[in-house]
């Protein structure tokens, strides 16, 4: 699967910060995956409606399988969801302690 092939996903909220699950569920597009420095798969979303968290406004966040693997074309992926205050911060070899984790969520191709 390419990031280029991944449109129209739907993020959802799943878990742990209940301010957070306001601004769920979004509508975006994976505009590129890239790999930390321990070989993770990450792909960076960008959402369709910018949101406001926290009196900060972000249009992108950094999504992370929690089961290990790849996001997945078809079924619902249970994801990591973290916060990106700029898209040129998601490099390879990225390390996720320079962003921060924000909630648990799932995100379904549709």
């Amino acid at each position: 699967m390419r990031a280029s092939t991944l449109r129209n996903f739907r993020l959802t909220y799943a878990d742990q910060n209940e301010v957070f699950a306001a601004v769920l569920p979004q509508d975006g597009t994976i505009l590129r995956l890239v790999h930390s420095a321990d070989g993770a798969e990450w792909a960076l979303f960008r959402l369709r409606e910018t949101i406001k968290y926290n009196h900060k406004h972000y249009e992108f966040l950094l999504l992370k399988s929690r089961r290990g693997g790849k996001i997945d074309d078809f079924y619902p992926t249970p994801v990591f969801i973290f916060l990106v205050e700029g898209p040129e911060k998601v490099t390879d070899g990225l390390d996720p302690k320079n962003f921060h984790q924000v909630a648990w969520g799932d995100i379904l191709r549709w």
